[in-house]
């Protein structure tokens, strides 16, 4: 059994999924809000990372607690479903990093996303091989240093660290007492990363280093 563990981060760290997400929201907010009703990838990429409820109050914040609740679920349901045949993109070098790192480590996702989004995310770009586990905000109600937290604890993980893109990626790993490696290449800034990737082919030398 591996011991040894990489847990990513999701939106920005694996793949880029704006687009789609953008294009499944604005559908579900025309029927429901209007027809001027718009997301664009952009506003999409401005709140990546965050916890669905927090995404649901910047989009739609003149609607009330119950409303936005509606809305948001909805939302959330019809983009799992889209994604299926509209994935985002895959960051260059996924297949193969993935393929390298799975040879010596214990591989997961922590996401702060809906229930659904990941299995979306494996099963559109048909990577379930290559993952152990995975956990996030919509399984539990955890935000991702408790959801590292429990990865570690359940897997009996002895040494790992988490790859994301945001410095709330980097404030939510120090909480869970591992190294942080940042994935320049996505969409945020790190403050003071163990590691820093451009690239996803970069990885496999980091976690040689960081986890032997």
């Amino acid at each position: 059994m591996k011991n040894k563990g990489v847990i990513f981060d999701l939106d920005g760290t694996l793949w880029d999924s704006t687009v789609p997400v953008a294009a499944a929201w604005t559908q579900v907010g025309k029927r429901e809000l209007g027809r001027d009703f718009v997301l664009t990838p952009s506003d999409m990429k401005a709140v990546m990372g965050l916890p669905m409820t927090e995404i649901a109050a910047k989009f739609f914040p003149t609607l009330s607690g119950e409303e936005r609740i509606r809305v948001s679920s909805l939302c959330m349901a019809a983009e799992n479903r889209y994604l299926l045949d509209h994935p985002g993109t895959p960051y260059p070098g996924l297949g193969d990093a993935l393929t390298k790192l799975r040879e010596a480590y214990f591989l997961a996702i922590v996401s702060n996303c809906q229930q659904g989004y990941i299995e979306a995310f494996l099963d559109s770009l048909h990577l379930r091989p290559y993952f152990d586990d995975f956990v996030c905000w919509g399984d539990d109600g955890l935000l991702k240093g408790g959801n590292i937290a429990l990865i570690l604890a359940r897997n009996h993980l002895t040494k790992a660290f988490y790859i994301g893109d945001t410095h709330g990626d980097e404030t939510e790993t120090r909480l869970a007492k591992i190294p942080f490696v940042h994935a320049a290449y996505g969409f945020g800034t790190a403050l003071a990363p163990d590691a820093s990737v451009g690239s996803l082919s970069e990885l496999v030398g980091v976690a040689k280093r960081i986890l032997g």
